[in-house]
């Protein structure tokens, strides 16, 4: 029985994407991208569902007769090939919008394989490899291998390219005005209007093929001091840092419990167990937001609020994501809606003009 549902929990958000692609077809472009990202999300709660169902069937016990850290392998296997399906599906039905070659799957298959299965490794496998008070210590550093894995995949995916002539010049004096330092600001083939940063010690950033094509140069320079704005308020490190700590009192407690009373114990427990799902979804939610609306403002200060908001408003109109997107979304995609970045980047003009008038 639990073998079928099993196959089930596998197959099921990928199929739904592919109903709901199929089903939104003929919308718009952008409301097609947000109804399929919807289906992943759905999916995934289905797939989760059925799979926990599966686990007390019957699969959980079939897990525990593997040696650690093979049973963790098993055990998070099904989920991950479905969340990577969905992925791939997902592309392959934007594609079909967008009418990119199949070198662009690859590409996107590729990445998006690399990263569920490194985060796999890092977060499942590798640190049941080490004694409990070292764990900690190889999450932080596979988090970082995993960061400069990806800056490294996807400039020799993207055949990124460090920047030259004027270009290079302005981004070297925006980095100078703003006290910033990084590892390199590369150029990708990619047609989308975009930058991000990325690498172990959060300092390498990309910008894409499309931004420089479509954004003029105050725009362009505006979403490249956005990045720095990242690096000079160190976004990544205590993103890395938030992802860590909420472990902590599990792990102690793992450490340690044998130790304390059962009242204690019972206690000591449920407060860990509020702390990392309490971390966890401050982590992906509320901290993530708060940082693009600061690096929007550091943009702001450095190349003019105008310049940020008309490349945020072309951003949507050549991309997919619509200016108002919903709540979920934003967590997600760990962005604010346009409108909602807009909206913030206008009152803190005012406040600077008014600050500046007294």
């Amino acid at each position: 029985m639990w073998e079928v549902l099993l196959l089930l929990s596998i197959i099921a958000s990928p199929l739904f994407v592919v109903i709901e692609g199929r089903r939104t077809r003929k919308l718009e472009k952008q409301e097609r991208f947000i109804r399929i990202e919807r289906a992943i999300f759905i999916g995934l709660f289905i797939t989760l569902a059925l799979f926990m169902l599966t686990g007390v069937l019957g699969f959980f016990d079939f897990v525990s007769r593997f040696k650690e850290p093979l049973d963790k392998i098993v055990l998070f296997s099904p989920v991950n090939i479905s969340i990577l399906a969905s992925i791939v599906i997902a592309d392959l039905m934007r594609e079909e919008v967008e009418g990119s070659t199949k070198t662009n799957l690859l590409k996107a298959f590729l990445l998006a394989s690399g990263v569920v299965f490194l985060l796999a490794l890092a977060f499942v496998v590798i640190p049941a490899l080490f004694p409990l008070e070292f764990r900690i210590i190889v999450l932080l550093a596979l988090m970082l291998a995993v960061a400069e894995a990806f800056s490294r995949v996807l400039r020799r995916v993207e055949k990124g390219k460090l920047l030259e002539g004027e270009l290079k010049r302005e981004v070297e004096e925006l980095c100078r005005r703003a006290g910033v330092k990084v590892d390199g600001v590369y150029l990708i083939e990619d047609e989308e209007i975009n930058a991000l940063v990325t690498g172990a010690r959060g300092k390498t950033i990309f910008v894409t093929k499309g931004a420089v094509e479509h954004l003029e140069r105050d725009e362009l320079l505006a979403i490249i001091a956005h990045e720095l704005g990242h690096v000079k308020k160190r976004h990544m490190l205590k993103g890395y840092t938030l992802s860590i700590l909420p472990i902590l009192p599990m792990t102690v407690l793992l450490k340690i419990g044998d130790k304390l009373p059962e009242a204690i114990l019972t206690i000591c427990v449920v407060l860990s167990f509020v702390v990392l799902v309490g971390g966890v979804l401050y982590r992906l939610t509320r901290f993530n937001l708060k940082c693009e609306l600061e690096a929007d403002e550091f943009a702001a200060e450095l190349v003019g609020a105008d310049a940020m908001i008309k490349a945020l408003k072309k951003i949507s109109e050549y991309g997919e994501i619509p200016v108002k997107t919903p709540k979920w979304f934003d967590v997600i995609y760990s962005h604010p809606s346009i409108e909602e970045r807009i909206k913030n980047l206008r009152i803190s003009q005012a406040k600077n003009e008014k600050a500046q008038n007294m």
